[in-house]
């Protein structure tokens, strides 16, 4: 592992063990090109929070870690009561609910890093009803206070592939 580079690795089992191979971290590190993801960038005046949403399909992702500066904003995604900041979806999802925390009043950003062939990726603030195709923005602009309501924010996808009743 490089200098400043490292992972998460979450144990369930009750004695846990754990093993890698230098070459499922070499494939991590590159990324997957068989699986879509998106890292959705929150930033305000405190720092920046990140949640990756990975279209493998996967049944768990990794739990949202708290930031160690409180007054930093946090972006993750809930599936079924549990919030995620690695969130594992179907690859067929075409909406994912997108939480947004703010601590304080002010002005955010969010940002998509996007990796993978979609046709469109459109963040909708449901707060403003402001839809935004992030593939043609770099980021979208908001206000923001701890009171606001934390599903705020949908991503809706295309990929483009029809499906075979289409």
């Amino acid at each position: 592992i490089a200098v400043g580079d490292g992972f998460y690795v979450k144990a369930i089992a009750e004695n846990p063990t754990f093993s890698y191979d230098l070459r499922d971290v070499a494939q991590i590190t590159r990324g997957s090109k068989e699986s879509n993801s998106i890292n959705v960038i929150a930033s305000g005046k405190a720092g920046k929070d990140n949640v990756i949403v990975n279209f493998a399909g996967q049944a768990e992702g990794f739990d949202k870690l708290q930031n160690f500066n409180d007054a930093i904003a946090t972006v993750y995604v809930t599936e079924n009561g549990k919030n995620y900041g690695i969130a594992n979806v179907d690859e067929n999802t075409t909406e994912v609910a997108l939480n947004f925390d703010a601590k304080e009043m002010g002005s955010y950003t969010i940002s998509l890093d996007v990796n993978g062939e979609f046709e469109t990726v459109t963040l909708v603030d449901r707060f403003t009803g402001v839809e935004t195709n992030m593939l043609l923005e770099d980021e979208y602009t908001f206000t923001a206070s701890g009171n606001d309501n934390a599903n705020r924010f949908v991503i809706k996808l295309d990929n483009g592939q029809q499906t075979t009743a289409n």
